[in-house]
């Protein structure tokens, strides 16, 4: 009898270490590093990280014009539009970074949900909400491939 009774409790434990929970924004977060130590310039890396598990993309370096990043929110995923016109996509199940592909000037057809910008003072990205998105700003580097 001692069998049957641990059989299920074991079972049940073993899936909940396979769930992970629903990705939110305050998950992704876009980190810098110091490339020069006189010039502003970082290196951009999109970073998701939920219950210790990290995933990573590497973004547009950031020369020192202020290089942003726009978060973007559809029902399954999240999408990032960065500064050279690339999208990413992140599921929000499996909590992995894709690339969407190229599109300059455009906007998705999304929520918008914040903007990351470089506060070079601080030396970190902080998060704003924007109350109207200026393609050019967002647009800074790149163009149509």
């Amino acid at each position: 009898m001692k069998n049957f009774l641990f059989l299920p409790f074991f079972f049940l434990i073993s899936c909940k270490e396979n769930v992970s929970r629903k990705l939110t924004a305050s998950d992704i977060r876009i980190e810098l590093e110091k490339n020069n130590p006189f010039l502003s310039e970082f290196k951009r890396t999109l970073e998701v990280n939920v219950d210790g598990d990290s995933e990573q993309a590497e973004l547009k370096f950031d020369s020192g014009s202020g290089c942003n990043s726009y978060l973007f929110e559809e029902e399954n995923r999240f999408i990032i539009t960065d500064c050279d016109g690339t999208w990413y996509t992140i599921d929000k199940s499996t909590h992995k970074i894709s690339p969407l592909g190229r599109y300059w000037r455009k906007l998705p057809k999304a929520k918008y949900v914040c903007t990351y910008v470089i506060s070079k003072k601080l030396r970190k990205t902080i998060i704003v909400k924007e109350k109207d998105i200026n393609l050019d700003l967002m647009y800074l580097y790149g163009g149509e491939m």
